[in-house]
């Protein structure tokens, strides 16, 4: 269970759980705890309490499954059986948010917050935090974002002056942040701080669960908002034409892979190599604008990129004369020209009839 007024990822685990994982080999336990890495906070800088039976490796980590890690581990650990208080009523019997809350209470796991003060249900990782319920669950209403903000603040409450960075890539990663290189972690945790401060990334969103269910929930995620519009910035300049308009398509397929909790599937790891593919010259800067909200471009540069000035000018240079366009005019609207044709053919012959 989590909850942003920790101030970080707290993790929990019953000692069933633990029973059961630690059964599993330690390449299991390992690929399980890197693949948890890719979406928390540093795994060192975590606060957690841990409940340890004499069967769990020293150092090894523990966490809660949901619906979504139980499809995870069925490529790694097979074998491993999970257990899912949730979904063990006839064990712990939790119906609602409220029996969970009381049953850590009944066994000494303080939580930063109650079942009575009124607080959303949230889930927070390094890259962003998700609110759901009290009034979010009716559609009709608008968030109460001076009670729901976590990471930053509404574009109304942010400052009056814009804040200017710069982002730098090599090969799609970003490495260095105002000039100043540093771990990819560390940009991001930087950029949710600056871009939560200029009311970045704030969305409320319906969207549709993995088993059609629709559900409503209000998303902060300042610093993926910022990394993801520098790096379209860049792609648009480097990547020609078709490799750029197919890479939107395999985004979206991505992204709702990943969402369906099938990181280890073979389409995840095929779509991962025509993404890393297509990295290969997205390498330079971009400079932007935070301001209220928006994301402003303030220019990007590219030792790799097709951008051309001599082409891209309306005056004629050496590499692009005007008159070629001509020709080129009359081919590319010749089957236009032709449809015409055709259509006002039989319009005529149909008067004449």
């Amino acid at each position: 269970m989590t909850d942003s007024k920790a101030g970080a990822v707290q993790i929990f685990l019953l000692p069933q759980l633990v029973e059961a994982l630690s059964s599993a080999p330690s390449v299991i336990q390992t690929d399980l705890f890197a693949f948890i890495s890719r979406f928390s906070a540093n795994p060192e800088e975590i606060p957690y309490k841990e409940r340890k039976s004499q069967e769990v490796p020293e150092g090894f980590r523990i966490f809660t499954l949901n619906s979504a890690w139980s499809v995870v581990v069925a490529e790694p650990a097979p074998d491993l059986k999970i257990i899912a208080p949730w979904r063990c009523n006839e064990t712990w019997n939790m119906k609602s948010r409220e029996d969970e809350i009381e049953y850590c209470k009944k066994h000494g796991i303080n939580l930063p917050f109650s079942s009575v003060d009124n607080s959303y249900s949230r889930d927070r990782n390094l890259w962003h935090i998700s609110h759901e319920g009290l009034e979010l669950e009716d559609p009709s209403q608008a968030p109460n974002y001076d009670h729901l903000l976590v990471l930053g603040v509404s574009p109304e409450k942010a400052p009056d002056v814009a804040t200017e960075i710069s982002i730098s890539f090599e090969k799609g990663i970003p490495v260095a942040l105002n000039g100043k290189e540093m771990k990819y972690s560390e940009i991001v945790t930087e950029l949710n701080k600056i871009g939560g401060a200029n009311g970045i990334g704030i969305v409320d969103i319906v969207e549709n669960r993995v088993v059609g269910m629709k559900s409503r929930g209000v998303y902060e995620t300042p610093g993926g908002t910022i990394l993801l519009e520098a790096h379209k910035q860049l792609e648009e300049l480097i990547l020609d034409k078709e490799t750029l308009k197919y890479k939107k398509n395999i985004d979206n397929e991505y992204a709702d892979v990943v969402y369906s909790a099938k990181w280890f599937s073979p389409l995840r790891e095929a779509l991962q190599a025509f993404v890393e593919s297509t990295q290969e010259y997205v390498t330079g800067e971009c400079k932007m604008k935070l301001y209220k909200g928006n994301i402003i471009k303030q220019g990007t540069t590219s030792p790799y990129s097709l951008y051309n000035e001599s082409i891209a000018s309306f005056t004629t240079g050496d590499l692009y004369d005007h008159h070629d366009a001509t020709g080129f005019i009359n081919l590319y609207g010749l089957s236009t020209k032709v449809r015409a044709m055709k259509k006002a053919e039989i319009e005529k012959n149909q008067n004449q009839n």
